[in-house]
């Protein structure tokens, strides 16, 4: 069962100084960022997947993710220590899968809430 991500829109609303067209551009820089992170997740190079593992951080916090933000703090964590719990990872990658369908809803949202 796919985990549901939800924004925190109070949050979402600050980071972007209340403006539609930065709201916009960060949805679309996500966008943008999808395809390297999910090659990135999905090698073997550990590198590559705490730097993606590192910016799924980044688009949590920004975007008031809450169960992004906790699964990559934790990987983060792990991965410098030198370890992947690849059962976290696993369910990482089913988040960032889930990213585009959470942009296409985002950008619905965000054409009907900024004004």
């Amino acid at each position: 069962m796919a985990i549901a991500l939800e924004i925190n829109t109070s949050h979402f609303k600050d980071i972007c100084c209340q403006q539609a067209d930065i709201a916009s551009s960060l949805l679309s820089q996500i966008r943008n960022d999808l395809p390297e992170i999910s090659a990135a997740l999905n090698s073997n190079n550990q590198d590559e997947i705490l730097f993606a593992v590192h910016r799924l951080l980044g688009i949590g916090r920004y975007c008031g993710i809450g169960q992004l933000v906790v699964l990559s703090q934790q990987l983060e964590s792990e991965g410098m220590r030198g370890t992947l719990n690849h059962a976290k990872l696993k369910e990482l990658k089913k988040l960032s899968h889930q990213l585009s369908q959470w942009l296409d809803e985002s950008e619905a949202w965000v054409a009907n809430n900024f004004r």
